[in-house]
């Protein structure tokens, strides 16, 4: 009875007035109050409304059945399936849709409908892997901020491989914890390539140039990323630069005069092959013969053995007063490079000229750090003993500033330019001595990649609570289930 009185009135009214009696109706046979034919003829009149030519009508049938678990199936789905708007909605929300579902209209929707998959509570690994094959830009970053989705690792590689040229992407998946480590790299290798694309555009330097600045700037910031790593990460780190060839001599040695010995342990190991805890005993507490002998085997130039030896010992000898506080960073890499340096020889061939070049660079960039902390504590220690800045010259301002300030000054700036990555084009335009068309400086460009790959920490988007544990530490393809193959096997067109 209430079917046919229902769809008379429909047919006298206008869509404004369906839409207003779609939502208290639907609330009606969510509530329970009503005996079976009562039920069964109002689930009718929903399938019905599902054909209703106004979109408010849909919308409001949407609206009221997207959280609804007693939802019926039909007419979610059917509402799934509607145009973008609507299906975001019940694809967001709805708890009556599985993931086979979820996977099919990821698969065929467009890019709301896929930032509302995205955004789910959670997210399956299966919708992931769909989502990461996929999803366009937007949708990978909603996936990635949601702290409640089980993103397998292979499908984390499947972003970075589809979209780790987009800014928000990779801002998105630096930002994200449990990120592996050799996924950081990449998205590193991806930003190093931004770079040299927007300066070879703007006809700043030559390719040569940009090459061997990026080349170094890599090398810093992965060493700054192995510094900051899990020890069972640096492993995982070792294989992944090996792989990419970028193991190479001078990161290495770099590596050692910054203090970072587990790195240059674990990949001495892996291109050794040899077990990582022997490596690590011998250069611990091993001599000059022995570690000549493992660099021997593990490819390391000859001429290179000296200087890698140097490090060490420095390392060794200043290892208390590092623990101590006794040396900053500055300090203690200038010291080591200054011993490095040396031990080199003098008529060294051009491929270790590249690496005395390269100390030489190392230790005139450590003098600069410590002559800014130096400049640094100065002028805490001044204000603390009541000396003022200068005050009513704005020039006098600005070059106390400068002196105190300068990396603030670099890593802080309101400038943006939307058609290439901010961290880029900050460090361009502040690193040029006030000249927008001057010299770029490589120290601005390595710190706007370490500020990159080391983003403030922020609380990322989406609603409070833990992430979804498991799949997100998944390292293999093994035992996955049989839908993640299914959700993995589709394209983008």
């Amino acid at each position: 009875m209430i079917v046919g009185e229902f769809l008379r009135w429909m047919a006298m009214v206008g869509p404004e007035q369906r839409a207003s009696a779609t939502g208290p109706l639907v609330r009606a046979w969510l509530g329970g109050d009503l005996d079976d034919q009562e039920r069964q003829g109002i689930e009718a009149l929903m399938t019905i409304l599902l054909d209703d030519p106004d979109r408010r009508v849909r919308r409001a049938l949407a609206e009221v059945l997207a959280d609804a678990p007693e939802a019926p199936h039909a007419v979610v789905l059917g509402l799934a399936q509607d145009e973008e708007e609507i299906a975001a909605l019940v694809v967001g929300r709805s708890p009556v849709l599985i993931d086979a579902e979820l996977v099919d209209i990821a698969a065929l929707a467009g890019e709301t409908v896929q930032v509302a998959a995205a955004g789910r509570r959670p997210v399956s690994p299966a919708l992931a892997a769909a989502l990461a094959e996929v999803g366009a830009a937007p949708a990978l970053v909603a996936l990635i901020e949601n702290r409640q989705a089980a993103i397998p690792h292979f499908s984390l590689d499947r972003i970075v491989e589809r979209a780790g040229h987009e800014r928000e992407v990779r801002q998105a998946m630096l930002a994200r914890a449990g990120v592996p480590i050799a996924i950081r790299q990449t998205l590193l290798d991806q930003l190093a390539a931004s770079l040299k694309t927007m300066v070879l555009e703007r006809d700043w330097m030559s390719e040569e140039r940009i090459d061997a600045l990026t080349r170094e700037a890599k090398d810093k910031a992965t060493i700054a990323l192995a510094a900051s790593a899990e020890p069972q990460e640096i492993g995982i780190l070792v294989a992944h630069l090996r792989a990419r060839g970028q193991l190479t001599t001078a990161l290495l040695l770099r590596a050692a005069c910054n203090g970072n010995i587990r790195l240059l342990g674990e990949a001495l190991a892996n291109l050794a092959g040899m077990p990582a805890g022997r490596v690590s005993a011998l250069m611990a507490e091993g001599g000059e013969g022995p570690f000549r002998a493992l660099a021997r085997k593990a490819g390391l130039p000859e001429r290179s053995h000296p200087a890698f030896w140097a490090a060490i010992e420095v390392n060794r000898e200043l290892h208390a007063d590092v623990a101590a506080g006794a040396l900053d960073d500055a300090a203690f890499t200038r010291l080591v490079t200054e011993r490095v340096l040396a031990r080199c020889p003098g008529d060294a061939d051009a491929e270790f000229r590249d690496l005395v070049v390269m100390l030489r660079r190392l230790a005139a960039e450590a003098a600069r750090d410590a002559a800014r902390q130096f400049i640094a504590r100065s002028l805490e220690t001044a204000a603390d003993e009541g000396v003022a800045e200068p005050a009513n010259d704005d020039a006098a301002a600005e070059d106390w500033n400068w002196q105190g300030n300068a990396w603030e000054t670099v890593a802080a700036p309101a400038w943006e330019d939307p058609d290439f990555d901010t961290a880029f084009a900050e460090a361009v335009r502040h690193a040029v001595s006030g000249h927008a068309d001057g010299p770029i400086e490589p120290e601005a460009v390595e710190r706007a990649l370490a500020d990159y790959v080391f983003p403030e920490e922020a609380e990322p988007a989406g609603e409070e609570g833990a992430p979804v544990e498991g799949w997100a530490a998944t390292q293999s393809e093994d035992d996955v289930p049989a839908e993640i193959y299914y959700a993995r096997g589709i394209r983008a067109a």
